[in-house]
């Protein structure tokens, strides 16, 4: 969730011991009084907002409705303190509460159900792990991690858990029973979903009534009037309407009573350490939501806000925002922006990139008819897989010039020159194991056939890394071109590549004489030849 401050940047000074990890109140400070009126109506605002959606949030957690207010009491103060953002607002989230909820579920600890103690001193005991976890992940300066699941996949994992979650609630919005967890086994989404359509004709008028109502009211304000929360108005809407027609009497589930008062402080009881090295995975699963996620979210305030954005410092409040949601009788929280399915970014993503987008789509289907976890882990998967393959085929090219001599880029077809005698060869990436052999036969391509050039010219001004493959692979070549009584000249190299090239024996076989700092030094050498 977010709030909609309208605050500037923050200011963070360096410090020592300690310091260097927690800056108090980074997110807040230096403050104005001036923005005091406009910070006050944000607040009015977020706790309208979300108070409606954490209620929900407790639902898809198996957790007492009542821990979804408290998700919005102590964590969200911890964070304040500790974190350094001034846009992201944790609390219930609906993504984590998934994960969480399948993880409890699949323990099979006999008379574990949703909504008792027990689920929640094991929902409670999953925040403080993930604290754990999050605070490691300050310490070794982890928030780099965020950047290894790419947009792509963390939209397509999100719509799953959107989808997930929307299936495993349509029991409720008919008002049919819905298959419950059994000890030792959880039904997964699909099969639970299959289940709750087989009831479907004991759905109950009313309530059906109630949810179509509602979901009009949210899409009529969502689209219409976005002035006014649309949440709000259902919820108020829905509480007036069951006070006025007595909806309970005609067999509307309601919430019953809400228990007031402030949240149990302590240690959750009743759990082991057993319990806790069972949870480990859906722990870790967390952890991964949560720093993509919050990183996510704060990176594109700060770009809105023209504010600064360091990943880590968020991390430490997060931690203590889970921190405190473990110690409270609550459940883990985040801050996120997710609110179910993006159809807007699944849209632009088939637009823009219609390879990432199957990506994206393989992702929600994992998420939904396999289970969150394994989501997580394609997802990380796919984004490697991604980078890997964009790194595997770059846009290499043949130099060539025009009449006009101005350079031009040509495919790197067999026999292509860039002048008769001359190829200059440029290569659109760092050069390494998964690409090292396709930039071997690339070179082989243009230079077997019946009348082979005097010179290769190796452009390197796009490469920044070679690694041992790749370093190893230009010294054969460079044999291969010896052979052949080719000149191999290599032009524009960065130093940390001329260091690098000198390492692997590449200087020492074509000669320092053939290295050029332009293309065009490259180019008058090959005709002063």
């Amino acid at each position: 969730m977010t709030a909609p401050s309208g605050v500037g940047a923050g200011s963070r000074g360096a410090g020592s011991g300690l310091g260097r990890y927690v800056r108090l109140f980074g997110g807040i400070r230096p403050y104005e009084r001036s923005w005091l009126s406009r910070d006050v109506v944000a607040g009015v605002t977020l706790a309208a907002l979300a108070m409606p959606e954490v209620l929900g949030y407790s639902k898809i957690a198996g957790t007492p409705v009542i821990t979804g207010l408290y998700t919005m009491l102590l964590p969200i103060v911890a964070f304040a303190i500790f974190g350094s953002s001034r846009h992201l607002v944790v609390g219930g989230d609906s993504a984590t509460a998934a994960i969480m909820y399948a993880g409890i579920a699949s323990l099979g600890i006999a008379g574990l159900q949703p909504g008792t103690s027990r689920w929640l001193a094991l929902a409670s005991l999953s925040a403080l792990m993930s604290a754990v976890l999050l605070l490691f992940a300050r310490l070794a300066r982890l928030g780099f991690l965020a950047n290894f699941i790419s947009r792509t996949v963390l939209v397509g994992f999100l719509t799953g858990v959107g989808i997930q979650v929307a299936m495993g609630q349509l029991g409720g919005m008919l008002g049919v029973p819905s298959p419950h967890v059994t000890v030792g086994r959880t039904s997964g989404t699909v099969v639970t979903f299959v289940d709750t359509l087989r009831e479907v004709g004991q759905t109950s008028g009313a309530t059906l009534a109630v949810s179509l109502s509602v979901l009009a009211t949210l899409v009529l304000f969502g689209r219409w009037i976005k002035a006014v929360p649309g949440g709000l108005v259902a919820v108020v809407g829905a509480i007036a309407v069951s006070w006025i027609f007595d909806l309970a009497a005609h067999g509307v589930s309601t919430l019953g009573h809400v228990p007031s008062g402030l949240p149990q402080l302590g240690f959750p009881s009743g759990v082991s350490w057993t319990q806790a090295g069972q949870l480990t995975a859906t722990a870790v699963s967390m952890l991964i939501v949560i720093i993509a996620q919050s990183a996510a979210t704060s990176r594109a305030y700060a770009v809105r806000y023209r504010e600064r954005f360091v990943e880590n410092d968020d991390l430490a409040g997060l931690t203590a925002a889970n921190l405190a949601a473990g110690l409270s009788s609550t459940f883990v929280v985040n801050g996120s922006p997710t609110k179910l399915v993006d159809i807007a970014n699944l849209r632009e993503i088939w637009r823009l990139r219609q390879e990432e987008f199957w990506v994206s789509l393989a992702t929600a289907a994992v998420v939904v008819g396999v289970g969150v976890e394994q989501g997580i882990i394609l997802a990380i998967a796919l984004s490697l897989i991604l980078h890997v393959k964009r790194q595997y085929a770059p846009a290499d090219r043949v130099v060539t010039w025009d009449a006009g001599g101005r350079p031009r880029l040509r495919p790197t077809d067999p026999g292509t020159t860039s002048e008769p005698g001359l190829v200059v060869y440029r290569f659109g990436v760092g050069l390494f194991y998964a690409n090292a052999e396709r930039l071997s036969e690339e070179v082989i391509g243009l230079l077997d056939v019946p009348e082979p050039p005097r010179w290769f010219v190796f452009l390197a001004d796009a490469i920044d890394d070679i690694d041992y493959t790749g370093g190893k692979t230009l010294a054969e070549l460079a044999d291969q071109l010896s052979e052949r009584e080719i000149v191999f000249a290599v032009a524009e190299a960065r130093p940390r590549v001329r260091r690098q090239l000198d390492r692997f024996g590449v200087t020492a076989k074509i000669g320092e004489n053939h290295y050029y700092d332009t293309l065009d030094a490259a180019r008058s050498a090959y005709h002063a030849d």
